[in-house]
């Protein structure tokens, strides 16, 4: 069983399901095996960002992180994390953002 409250479930190794305000998925995303990081001079993704109903999802979202060994940097309306590539991730707390 799945708790659909937790911001992150992982699912058989290869996907992860993000996930706020008890939703059982609101974005998904495949994982592959890590690789090397782009060189600075390659085309990559810089930054994404997730959008969550407000500040306690986020901290939520920090918590988590924090607990599986992920560095969650403090924003002021979010966190600041980065991927296993370098990529950065905010999650930021702004409910005027959120389609309904």
């Amino acid at each position: 069983m799945v708790n659909c409250a937790s911001p992150l479930v992982i699912l058989s190794g290869s996907a992860l399901f993000f996930s706020a305000g008890g939703y059982h998925h609101h974005l998904g995303t495949n994982t592959w095996a890590p690789g090397p990081s782009a060189a600075d001079d390659e085309a990559r993704l810089l930054e994404w960002e997730i959008v969550v109903p407000n500040d306690n999802d986020s901290s939520d979202a920090a918590r988590g992180l924090r607990a599986a060994g992920f560095a969650a940097d403090d924003t002021g309306n979010g966190v600041v994390t980065a991927d296993p590539w370098g990529t950065r991730v905010r999650i930021v707390a702004d409910p005027t953002r959120l389609r309904t």
